[in-house]
């Protein structure tokens, strides 16, 4: 897991769970006092550059819905869906090469 800290407050988040030659963002978050302010874009920077110091080729994201917009102005195509919990919705799901 990586922080985003101003001061002596964390202020994003993020965890990615490594298979092989991909990897999965399993947590990205931004207090919603900073969205809109460059951390996320600068967090998300990070964990791309994390992926391709060691050799991942591709980030995949399950993501809210209401993020999808921010993940693909990082460079991140929609490729399908994922059923999300609780049932009855999906979630997007998207992937970012890094190479």
């Amino acid at each position: 897991m990586h922080c985003a800290v101003e001061g002596d407050e964390i202020v994003g988040v993020y965890a990615l769970l490594f298979a092989g030659a991909d990897c999965e963002l399993e947590h990205f978050w931004i207090a919603p006092s900073r969205i809109g302010k460059g951390v996320g874009r600068t967090l998300f920077a990070h964990a791309v550059d994390r992926c391709r110091a060691i050799g991942v080729r591709r980030l995949w994201i399950n993501a809210d819905p209401n993020a999808e917009g921010f993940y693909a102005r990082m460079g991140a195509r929609r490729v399908g869906e994922v059923p999300s919990t609780p049932a009855g919705r999906t979630l997007p799901r998207l992937e970012r090469l890094t190479v």
